[in-house]
């Protein structure tokens, strides 16, 4: 009996811990299937830029910021002219990967401070904290010089139409945010496409009310 007793403690002994390490392991194995669910949320899986959840989150919390600071912020909204034709002749898959080049790009050479994002179909928006009129042209004339090279090299028959909108004061939410920019993505739509509108959020606030039936034909999203 003396000799069981201790032989009984070591092995009780023994089976704790291997309880603890098994659970710590299935804890561990939670915790990074948590983290990579969260990972797929906040990645667009087309384009690997940010997606619409995350550009939500970051939005919220820039307004939140200036609505402390007051310091001015823009968006650009952009939107791909002639996707549906490169999804027509070349199939999806290259329209995606059109779509790719220029989400990586807007990402790529945009600052470290910006976010890239996706909303849906072939619209990416670029937030740019602490940026004022002049410093929201002076960036995307860089990123959109750059993808006019892309294009004409590579050769897709594309461009771009761009709504930028710079709020010197914060606006009601994320969703009226969109709306103005989206607004005037629009405007560059009806005057031509090919061209980038500037704005500033009190003269982009009564054209964030224009309804769907005035926008036009061209102006469909191509996906």
């Amino acid at each position: 009996i003396p000799v069981v007793i201790p032989l009984v403690a070591g092995w009780n002994a023994l089976m704790r811990l291997v309880t603890f390490l098994v659970i710590t392991y299935l804890c561990g194995e939670l915790r990074r299937a948590r983290e990579r669910e969260a990972s797929r949320d906040w990645a667009d899986p087309v384009t690997g830029v940010g997606s619409h959840r995350l550009f939500h989150e970051v939005a919220s919390a820039e307004l939140a910021r200036v609505q402390r600071t007051r310091r001015p912020f823009s968006l650009a909204y952009l939107d791909i002219d002639g996707l549906r034709g490169v999804n027509e002749r070349l199939g999806y898959r290259a329209g995606d990967a059109l779509l790719a080049l220029v989400a990586r790009t807007l990402d790529r050479d945009g600052r470290k401070a910006d976010t890239c994002a996706r909303i849906g179909g072939d619209e990416l928006v670029l937030l740019m904290p602490e940026t004022d009129p002049g410093g929201a042209r002076t960036a995307l004339q860089r990123i959109l010089s750059v993808l006019s090279e892309i294009f004409r090299e590579d050769g897709w028959p594309v461009t771009l139409s761009v709504g930028v909108v710079t709020f010197t004061e914060p606006p009601p939410g994320v969703d009226e945010m969109l709306r103005a920019a989206e607004s005037c993505m629009y405007a560059a739509k009806r005057a031509g496409k090919n061209r980038v509108e500037f704005t500033e959020w009190d003269e982009a606030a009564p054209a964030a009310e224009v309804e769907r039936s005035e926008q036009p034909d061209g102006a469909a999203r191509d996906r």
